[in-house]
């Protein structure tokens, strides 16, 4: 007679996970319009309705495509899920919101710093669900979020990029509201 054994399943959860600082220390993109740092999407006291300037990340004028925005966590973390909300200044121009995009993981602070959107040197591709930003609701002035589930690898990453290829169709910016990095835990 076999003996069968019950395994405990192992419930997932997930903690907010923040970079050391808020400053281009700890976060950087490709560009920035003046004063519209990418370090303020990560920065939860940063409020989510009203006017946009200058409370978010958006990139410079001409430069709706082909960003590079990258966190320094301070230490390797295996990171679960992202939940965002899109670029809207007051509920408008919600076209400029990150559309598709590529995560990736790496442990090299010479990958953290090259900001060149086609080097991928000492990044790795992380797999996740689903594979573009939604773009935020027209005229919604408030947060909406979404996530984004990491699927793999499941590896501890000290710097997370985001490779933005295009937003959701303005022609001269691109830009994130908030972004929140969650860490798997067991």
């Amino acid at each position: 007679m076999r003996i069968l054994r019950r395994i405990p399943l192992i419930a997932m959860s997930y903690q907010a996970v923040y970079p050391p600082a808020y400053n281009s220390t700890y976060v950087k993109a490709t560009t920035n319009t003046f004063e519209m740092e990418p370090h303020k999407a990560l920065d939860p006291s940063q409020p989510l309705s009203g006017d946009a300037y200058p409370y978010c990340w958006m990139s410079n004028v001409g430069n709706p495509t082909s960003q590079r925005f990258h966190v320094d966590l301070g230490s390797a973390k295996v990171i679960g899920k992202i939940v965002y909300c899109n670029y809207h200044n007051a509920g408008y121009n919600t076209t400029r919101g990150v559309n598709g995009f590529t995560l990736q993981g790496s442990n090299s602070s010479s990958s953290f710093t090259n900001l060149t959107y086609a080097t991928d040197t000492g990044w790795t591709t992380i797999e996740k669900s689903p594979a573009s930003m939604t773009r935020h609701t027209q005229t919604y002035d408030g947060a909406l979020f979404y996530e984004i589930t990491v699927t793999s690898p499941i590896t501890p990453y000290r710097y997370y990029a985001l490779k933005c290829a295009n937003n959701h169709g303005d022609t001269s910016y691109m830009g994130i509201r908030r972004l929140t990095f969650y860490e798997l835990t067991y």
